[in-house]
């Protein structure tokens, strides 16, 4: 197949090449936070798991988890983890996802949304 680029795209844009060469591997990151007062290390456990577990991730280089930062209402951490080609991504993406999602439930862990304090005063200014 060839595919012609103009010389101002060329010039002005990063262009990435996802069918193939030397390295055609694509990493996944897949963001999740917990709530404060989780067992982190259970949480590392199960991501790892979920992506070790899944058909299309692969195993070499070995998936990871990081834990990035501390958030204002979670514990934010990254699975990150690699696919054969960059086409199978978004799937990839979703399933993770979905089984992370899951599996917090089965293991109680929290996943927390923001939420706030509404204080009302009453009376006159």
């Amino acid at each position: 197949m060839e595919i012609t680029v103009p010389n101002s795209i060329m010039g002005n844009a990063r262009i990435t090449n996802e069918a193939g060469g030397p390295h055609e591997k694509y990493r996944i990151r897949v963001k999740v936070g917990v709530a404060y007062g989780s067992d982190i290390d259970k949480v590392h456990q199960v991501l790892k798991e979920v992506a070790e577990s899944h058909p299309d991730v692969c195993l070499a280089p070995e998936p990871r988890v990081r834990f990035r930062a501390f958030g204002d209402s979670s514990l934010d951490h990254e699975l990150l983890c690699w696919v054969d080609r960059p086409v199978l991504r978004g799937r990839v993406l979703h399933s993770l996802n979905t089984h992370v999602y899951k599996r917090f439930i089965a293991e109680n862990i929290e996943i927390p949304f923001p939420q706030r304090d509404v204080h009302v005063r009453s009376g006159s200014l």
